[in-house]
């Protein structure tokens, strides 16, 4: 019975309640408003499969998300949610203006600038948009104050610093 509540099953519910309703030929001819009806609700169940996947898996991860915070509050004899949720909801909002942030220079360079039927320029369509989405992250993130950005601006500062040491090092050995 659960797998019959499957996200792969439930698209072919509406056809299969339109067969065991036992819609024939004179009947549609009779009722083309009842046939009309069937067809479009049969038609329409299949194209909720990607949906109910998405949906399925999102519950799922709510459900999971919820247990481990359960489980983790058990094992550390209680925290305060929050310390985890406001960075979440932070990070959250963040990624969601980031994708406004791909959207638009994509469909926007897309049908003004770029001719994406040839490869070079769909790459170059890609790169803009994947360093405009990048950009717009790293804006919110800034503006939103989100304190785990901080490792990775830590981590560009460091390379930065390496890479400024292996020049030096460099241009002094060619000396």
């Amino acid at each position: 019975i659960i797998s019959f509540l499957a996200p792969c099953v439930l698209p072919l519910l509406p056809g299969f309640i339109a067969y065991l309703g036992g819609t024939t030929v004179e009947d549609s001819k009779r009722n083309r408003k009842q046939t009309f009806l069937n067809s479009l609700f049969f038609v329409l169940g299949f194209g909720w499969g990607v949906w109910s996947v998405a949906f399925s898996f999102s519950v799922t991860s709510l459900i999971d998300m919820v247990l481990l915070m359960y489980m983790l509050s058990r094992k550390l004899g209680g925290f305060r949610p929050e310390t985890i949720l406001v960075p979440f909801t932070k990070i959250s909002y963040a990624s969601v203006l980031m994708g406004i942030g791909l959207y638009v220079p994509l469909k926007l360079l897309d049908r003004v600038v770029f001719d994406t039927s040839r490869t070079l320029n769909l790459f170059v369509l890609t790169a803009v948009a994947g360093i405009v989405g990048m950009a717009a992250y790293l804006f919110f993130t800034k503006i939103f104050r989100v304190e785990e950005i901080e490792l990775f601006y830590k981590l560009m500062r460091k390379l930065n610093i390496d890479l400024k040491s292996s020049r030096t090092e460099a241009s002094e050995q060619n000396l």
